[in-house]
């Protein structure tokens, strides 16, 4: 298939009009194979490729938000490979310039947000800057309101932000934001009921939420329900789990 392609592309050269969508076509298929073999030298084609696609497709062309994400999504496998900082940064810009592109209420605007707000989640894990967290707590907001019950993913949205708001209070000991985010843990465990997949790691998250504030304030009821909650999860997770 991946050869079929390639014989296609070569027929449109630039500035055929049809060259872009080839570009899009053939790195989809190579992006695939590397997830299949590992190829290193296939997403560095599919980058390419897409790299090209998007230089062909200047603002206002309203491609230009789906080649954006496409080559993004294709640098941050190549972050997940390598570990590379500056493929992360650029992962995260050009998710940054697709999201500009997608105001609300464009209906892939809510694609946009997740794919920004995981990169900005993962350089805030590695490198602990605050301004990653002060940008992707606003942004999981808005994904959150953009999954209202009963949208398969909130649970998702509540628990993403739920863990932004706990680092909130780890930083600067807001009530509030430890407030906040227990209530979130709470609604993301009641729309996860058993035999949900991801019942116990709610269990845990709200057990943890519990015990923290636990010991702020020494409310002996946190810390019975934190207790119940962490011998739900254990029993969801029988050995040799």
């Amino acid at each position: 298939m991946i050869s079929l392609h390639r014989e296609a592309l070569e027929l449109r050269p630039a500035p055929h009009p049809g060259r872009t969508s080839f570009l899009d076509n053939i790195a989809t298929a190579i992006t695939t194979r590397f997830e299949q073999s590992g190829r290193h030298e296939d997403l560095e084609e599919a980058i390419s490729l897409y790299r090209e696609a998007l230089e062909l497709r200047p603002a206002p062309h309203p491609g230009r938000s789906s080649s954006l994400n496409n080559i993004a999504t294709a640098i941050a496998k190549r972050f997940e490979q390598s570990g590379r900082h500056d493929d992360l940064d650029e992962a995260i810009s050009l998710y940054r310039e697709a999201l500009e592109l997608r105001p609300a209420p464009y209906p892939g605007r809510s694609s946009c947000l997740e794919r920004i707000t995981g990169g900005l989640w993962i350089r805030f894990g590695r490198y602990g800057r605050h301004e990653d967290l002060e940008e992707a707590t606003p942004l999981l907001r808005e994904l959150l309101d953009l999954r209202p019950a009963p949208h398969p993913d909130r649970s998702f949205s509540l628990t993403s932000l739920a863990i932004a708001l706990s680092e909130w209070f780890k930083q600067y000991g807001r009530h509030e934001d430890m407030e906040e985010a227990i209530s979130s843990h709470r609604e993301a465990l009641e729309l996860r009921p058993a035999p949900h997949p991801h019942r116990s790691f709610s269990l845990n998250k709200l057990g943890i939420g519990l015990s923290t504030r636990f010991r702020q304030y020494g409310r002996h009821e946190d810390l019975e329900e934190a207790i119940s909650l962490h011998r739900e999860a254990l029993e969801l997770l029988p050995a040799p789990h």
